[in-house]
C-alpha cells in the first residue's frame, strides 16, 4: 500500500471550520491527503458540487486508506499536491486560509486546474499573483507566462529581467523548476533579447553622451573649451570635439554598467553617480564644478527615455511566444 502524507493546515485532519470538521478527501496524483469540506467546495465550484451529489459508495469491499482513511471516503485527483494546494487556496475564503502560499510552485497547474473545476475568478487571480512575482523573480514567471501561453506576461517579464545583471546565455546563473516544461528556443530568445538589449543600450549611451552632435545638451561644460582651470576643458581634433578625460572615463563607466544592467533605470543611476568617480577632478575645476550637476541630470533623463525607447523597439522584436 503506497504512503500518504497529510497535507499541512488549513488543510490536515484537525483543520475545522466554524468548529466543523472536514468530511471529505482529496488526494493529489503524489499522494498527499487534503481535508477538505464538501460543501464549501460545492459551493464555489459546480465541478465539484457535481462530482459530490453522488452517493459515497458503501461496499463493504472498500480498502482502508485507498478509499477511506480515518472514516473519510477518498476522491483521488490527477493534480500534484503543490498545484492541488493552490487551487484550494482559491477556493477557501482568506478568513480561513489566512494567507496564500507563498510560492509560485504548481501555479501553472492550477491554472489550467481552475478552468476543469470551474473555479470563478482563479485565473484573475493567479494572474494578480504572477503580475506581483514579476517584481522579485521575472525569469520564474516568464518560463510560467511562456508555458500557460501567456505573450503579453512573457514579455513583461522579459523586460522586467533588463534589471538584473545579464544573464549568460547557458543560464547557469539562474533555473527554475518551470525551465523543464518549455522549449529552450523560449530560453534562447529571452538570452537574445538580454544580448541585443545590451548592445543597442551601450549604443545609445555612446552616442548620446560622447558624439556632440547628437548630444541634447551641447552647452554642458564638457563640450566647452574656455572657462575651464587645468587642461579641464574639451578639445578638438579636426572636426570631432573631444570632452575632457574624466567625462569619457565616466561614460565608459555608465557604458560598462548597460551592459550589464540594459534598463533606463540603470542608465539614469550611473550618469547620475559621476560625483562618485569624478569628485576629485571636478574639485580642481570651477566651471564644472559649479554646472556639471544640472547638465548631468538633464543628461541622466535624456539618456533612460532612449534607453526605455530602445528596449521597448526590442521587446516588440520578440518571437511569439
Amino acid at each position: 500500500m503506497a504512503d500518504f502524507k497529510d497535507a499541512s493546515p488549513p488543510f490536515s485532519p484537525t483543520c475545522t471550520i466554524s468548529g466543523l470538521n472536514p468530511d471529505l478527501i482529496l488526494r493529489s496524483s503524489d499522494s498527499v491527503d487534503f481535508y477538505v469540506h464538501k460543501a464549501l467546495l460545492g459551493f464555489v465550484s459546480p465541478v465539484f458540487r457535481d462530482m459530490f451529489a453522488f452517493p459515497p459508495p458503501t461496499d463493504a469491499t472498500l480498502v482502508e486508506g485507498v478509499d477511506v482513511r480515518n472514516g473519510i471516503h477518498v476522491v483521488q485527483l490527477t493534480e500534484p499536491s503543490d498545484a492541488l494546494q493552490q487551487l484550494l487556496f482559491l477556493c477557501y475564503p482568506q478568513a480561513v486560509t489566512n494567507q496564500p502560499p507563498d510560492t509560485l510552485d504548481g501555479l501553472h497547474f492550477a491554472y489550467g486546474a481552475a478552468d476543469k473545476y470551474q473555479v470563478p475568478d482563479a485565473r484573475d487571480k493567479i494572474l494578480h499573483t504572477l503580475s506581483n512575482a514579476n517584481k522579485t523573480d521575472p525569469y520564474r514567471v516568464f518560463a510560467i507566462a511562456c508555458i500557460l501561453g501567456l505573450p503579453d506576461l512573457a514579455r513583461a517579464a522579459a523586460q522586467k529581467t533588463l534589471q538584473d545583471v545579464r544573464v549568460p546565455m547557458s543560464f547557469n546563473a539562474y533555473s527554475a523548476p518551470e525551465y523543464k516544461l518549455i522549449s529552450a528556443d523560449k530560453l534562447l530568445q529571452l538570452a537574445r533579447f538580454h544580448w541585443i538589449c545590451s548592445i543597442e543600450t551601450f549604443t545609445a549611451v555612446q552616442c548620446l553622451g560622447l558624439t556632440l552632435s547628437l548630444s541634447h545638451d551641447k552647452e554642458a561644460p564638457w563640450w566647452t573649451s574656455s572657462g575651464h582651470d587645468s587642461d579641464c576643458g574639451a578639445s578638438w581634433m579636426g572636426d570631432e570635439c573631444i570632452p575632457p578625460k574624466w567625462y569619457r572615463q565616466h561614460m565608459a563607466t555608465v557604458q560598462e554598467a548597460v551592459k550589464l544592467r540594459p534598463n533606463g533605470e540603470s542608465a539614469w543611476s550611473a550618469v547620475l553617480d559621476y560625483t562618485t568617480t569624478c569628485s576629485d577632478v571636478l574639485s580642481e575645476c570651477k566651471l564644472c564644478s559649479r554646472e556639471s550637476a544640472a547638465h548631468m541630470a538633464a543628461l541622466a533623463v535624456t539618456v533612460r527615455k532612449q534607453v526605455d525607447r530602445v528596449n521597448k523597439k526590442m521587446l516588440a522584436r520578440l518571437e511569439s511566444l
